[in-house]
């Protein structure tokens, strides 16, 4: 009985006019599909999935470059939230003196913006299923630059606020989308690692923010903030050329979309073996 027990094993009994037939079934199932080769063996059984997260296994630390660049790439994304709460930090008040604005409404402006990121964030699962990691993050930037080309042209608080819809919806979706795409192509020993460089384009962000501030002060107030915001499209043309051309679409995406083989090779170029 101790045996039984232990092997957790299922008797079924089948029937017939000659024999009866014991099948002993194991009680397991696989939470993936396999594809059997006349290469595969007991212990080499493995879906794209687990060999991204078994590959560090075997790929010494030098070899994972390209996970850097990777990161690296879609960390500036976070940059654009953290330049725009650090550009704001003195464009706002230049914003209230040339168009007037009452404290009310400059507030608003402000504020709007984690308002707007919040939908973003919302709406980020979405491209995400539909379109992939790489061309969200094309859609986040180019939100942010519809957006900052709107607020640059504004002359008046309506079309301000229209721009900063376009700002904020970017910020969101492309804030949502970093940490995604970088635990998905890390390996899970230095994940946390990685993802945190979102957090860390972030901050640096909100120091190119600082600085964008701090060359405009010699400017008028109407021509500053105007300079200032101008500076944020640098980041996200960058953030479209680099998700084009350079970055690696998630394999577990590709997987998901039953692209098997694109995922295996983007895992073989990320994670090569020793």
């Amino acid at each position: 009985m101790g045996r039984a027990t232990s092997e957790k094993t299922t008797l079924l009994k089948k029937e017939n006019d000659e024999e009866n037939v014991i099948v002993y079934t194991p009680e397991f199932k696989l939470d993936y599909p396999i594809e059997l080769t006349s290469e595969t063996s007991d212990s080499s059984l493995s879906s794209p999935l687990d060999v991204l997260d078994e590959m560090e296994d075997s790929s010494p630390s030098g070899t994972m470059l390209k996970v850097y660049i990777m990161a690296g790439c879609a960390a500036l994304s976070s940059c654009n939230l953290g330049f725009d709460v650090g550009v704001n930090t003195d464009a706002g008040l230049m914003i209230q003196e040339s168009m007037s604005l009452s404290d009310v409404k400059l507030e608003a402006f402000m504020g709007s913006l984690n308002l707007f990121a919040m939908v973003g964030a919302l709406l980020s699962s979405t491209f995400i299923d539909r379109y992939g990691l790489r061309l969200t993050f094309i859609i986040a930037s180019l939100s942010f630059i519809i957006g900052i080309a709107i607020m640059v042209c504004s002359t008046s608080y309506a079309t301000l606020m229209s721009g900063r819809i376009f700002v904020g919806l970017g910020v969101g979706i492309g804030f949502a989308v970093t940490p995604v795409y970088i635990s998905e192509i890390s390996p899970r020993s230095r994940r946390g690692f990685f993802v945190s460089w979102s957090e860390i384009g972030t901050n640096f962000g909100i120091v190119l923010g600082f600085m964008a501030g701090f060359t405009s002060y010699s400017l008028s107030p109407d021509l500053a903030w105007r300079v200032m915001f101008s500076i944020g499209f640098v980041m996200p043309i960058v953030l479209i050329i680099l998700a084009a051309f350079v970055m690696m679409e998630s394999p577990r995406w590709l997987v998901l979309k039953g692209r098997e083989r694109e995922a295996r090779q983007v895992i073989c170029s990320l994670h090569p073996k020793g």
